[in-house]
């Protein structure tokens, strides 16, 4: 990682929403999938063209500052495919962020 994307990495907080660059996010070396279907692959790419991105893709910050991929790995890959971001819709954003807040309940304080 560069210096300037250790030091944003370090706002990072836990529960809240951020919008980063997908290309910051490092696949995890223990991910336990380790073959991706190309017809699920692609049926799922559709359903992002299609719908947008309906859930957020999960990281963590490790002991290096790095970004490392939780949950969302075969949604990161679609996106990626795409050459750029895929927006959710106004409606599709707010639906995420109540199912969000109504999950996990993140303070203001956090």
């Amino acid at each position: 990682m560069t210096a300037e994307s250790k030091d944003t990495s370090k706002n990072y907080k836990k529960g809240k929403i951020h919008d980063i660059s997908l290309e910051l996010l490092n696949r995890d070396v223990d991910q336990p999938r380790k073959h991706f279907d190309q017809d699920e692959h692609e049926s799922l790419k559709k359903s992002i063209a299609d719908k947008g991105l309906l859930y957020p893709v999960l990281f963590r910050v490790d002991e290096n500052d790095n970004l490392i991929l939780v949950s969302g790995e075969r949604r990161l890959k679609a996106c990626m495919d795409f050459g750029q971001r895929v927006d959710l819709s106004p409606v599709d954003e707010s639906e995420a962020l109540y199912n969000f807040q109504a999950k996990y309940n993140p303070s203001q304080s956090s």
